[in-house]
């Protein structure tokens, strides 16, 4: 298999820095130089190279490298220890004990794969991430998460009594408000996650999180609404207020993530998830298994 490929067609900074790690994971050297970013990008045929165009194209050619130095620092903050690569004088390399980064390697296969046509990200590897994503959002305030989204594993499969099971372990919301169905499954409410008093009672903090490992997820910010779902589902609507997140294994450009945060609530990139759930001290080999697969090399 050919172990370099060449730069994404969407040559943004996002789309670049994964290419990059995908890149420092696949190569023989196990490293990338960022120095030459600038000469592969000119030589990539992505950019205009005619007499009447090269400066112009060069000024964008040199401001995307800028960027991806930028993002590459960004990720290395935002991941904090969970980041897997070591960046020094603009060479990107792997950290030792490789498979220890399995959370952020997986997320990165999963986002930067999910843009190619000819790679399907299966079911099994969704819900993968929508586990990630629960230990995630109980990391985060060291309560309790449940998966609600289809297929439910620990839940009952039917939506109702799912409904039961949740309000049950709530303890508002006071069960299924008997209605009929459509064909949906889930209404869009992948995770709950909650933080409760030893009392039990009413006035806890509750997420409601939605998953998204699609290229498309920029679309589906504000498909999830907690007090919708609560008011068709739910006998009452909870006396704690509900507060909406969206778990993503991409990366949100710096630019936009303002905008998406209105429309999503709390949003759990890749880095952000990276952070939290590499606390975990087991997670399952299949993490690595699946990036294997998709990357068709071994992990070192």
């Amino acid at each position: 298999m050919k172990q370099f490929f060449p730069p994404p067609a969407n040559c943004n900074e996002i789309n670049l820095a994964d290419w990059i790690e995908i890149t420092v994971i696949r190569s023989p050297k196990k490293t990338f130089n960022l120095s030459e970013l600038e000469t592969i990008l000119r030589k990539s045929g992505l950019f205009e190279t005619s007499d009447s165009t090269s400066e112009i194209e060069q000024r964008k050619i040199e401001d995307l490298c800028r960027k991806v130095n930028f993002e590459i620092g960004n990720r290395i903050t935002s991941a904090q220890e969970s980041y897997p690569f070591k960046f020094d004088k603009n060479i990107l390399k792997p950290k030792s004990d490789f498979k220890r980064f399995r959370v952020y390697i997986y997320c990165l296969c999963l986002s930067y794969f999910s843009l190619e046509k000819n790679i399907k990200v299966n079911i099994i590897q969704r819900r993968l991430f929508e586990e990630l994503s629960c230990i995630a959002s109980q990391k985060f305030f060291n309560g309790k998460s449940l998966k609600f989204g289809w297929p439910r594993t620990k839940m009952n499969s039917k939506f109702e009594m799912a409904i039961e099971e949740l309000c049950n372990w709530l303890g508002e919301g006071g069960g299924f408000k008997d209605q009929p169905l459509d064909k949906s499954k889930d209404r869009q409410l992948d995770l709950v996650a909650w933080l409760e008093f030893p009392d039990g009672k009413s006035g806890k903090f509750i997420i409601f999180g939605q998953c998204s490992t699609g290229n498309n997820w920029e679309t589906k910010t504000k498909e999830l609404e907690p007090l919708g779902f609560c008011k068709n589902w739910l006998k009452e609507v909870p006396k704690s207020q509900i507060v909406k997140a969206f778990f993503i294994p991409h990366r949100v450009p710096s630019g936009n993530w303002d905008r998406h945060t209105v429309d999503a609530g709390i949003i759990f990139d890749r880095c952000r998830i990276s952070y939290l759930a590499s606390k975990q001290k087991k997670l399952e080999k299949s993490y690595l298994k699946n990036c294997e697969k998709l990357l068709s090399v071994k992990i070192a």
